[in-house]
């Protein structure tokens, strides 16, 4: 019996395992990327997937709801919060999603950057906790090491280095643009991997795009912003027809 529910879990989450690497939540403030897109940013909310190296000048708070409705009543909600100033950041999330009755999934991590200049190096570790309810629980543990540089004329380049603990270790490098008015794009590598994505600003609203190969994996999302709030909603599909859609609120203490 107990074989029987493991094999399940593991067919269930096959579809997410494929399309998406894992099944984690995009950053807050980044709804149209989804998972491993973006990750090398500097500027957004953490997620399991983004580079712990990254900047904040005030007090970030974020709530999140995700929905795998390529799966039955399986939904993720999760918070994140991010505090810093002139010379550091610090970061914490924490996400819990539900399949049905048949498997549960807590996630949090916390990270940690200095930065210099244009310099910046970060730190971060995640811890994630998996049950079938009755039968059988497991849990695992990642650590992420960051760096980013800003260049000149907005353009500025980001690495991310993480070990999953017996199983796999990962990289990616990345070249980004941002403008003042909230434009920019990023292209993002990996071994045998390629992100491209964007962010358009229209007044107070953001469009945001991405895409992801082997796939490919499509991604999209719109940002409201109002005085201290950035509300998102985003969508995510893959060539094996997986897809999600997600809503976001974000707070900032310093915005007006």
């Amino acid at each position: 019996m107990k074989k029987w529910w493991v094999w399940f879990y593991g067919l269930s989450l096959m579809v997410i395992g494929v399309s998406a690497e894992n099944p984690s939540f995009p950053g807050s403030t980044d709804p149209g990327f989804w998972g491993s897109m973006g990750s090398t940013l500097e500027q957004g909310s953490p997620s399991e997937e983004s580079s712990p190296a990254r900047r904040s000048d005030s007090l970030w708070l974020s709530l999140f709801w995700n929905d795998f409705n390529e799966l039955s009543s399986c939904n993720q909600w999760g918070f994140s919060a991010a505090w810093g100033r002139k010379y550091y950041r610090s970061a914490f999330l924490f996400s819990f999603m539900k399949m049905d009755s048949i498997y549960d999934a807590v996630s949090s991590g916390v990270e940690l950057a200095f930065h210099w200049r244009r310099f910046n190096l970060g730190f971060g570790h995640l811890w994630r906790i998996e049950w079938v309810p009755g039968i059988d629980s497991w849990s695992a543990h990642r650590s992420k090491w960051g760096a980013h540089v800003r260049l000149v004329g907005g353009f500025s380049l980001g690495a991310l280095y993480t070990v999953a603990y017996g199983e796999h270790y990962e990289w990616w490098g990345g070249l980004h643009w941002n403008s003042s008015s909230r434009t920019g794009f990023f292209i993002e590598f990996s071994k045998g991997k390629l992100n491209v994505g964007q962010t358009i600003g229209f007044g107070a609203f953001s469009f945001q795009s991405a895409l992801s190969y082997p796939g490919p994996q499509m991604a999209m999302g719109l940002i409201f912003d109002f005085q201290q709030f950035l509300i998102g909603v985003g969508v995510y599909r893959s060539a094996v027809a997986f897809n999600s859609r997600s809503f976001h609120m974000n707070w900032n203490s310093l915005r007006q």
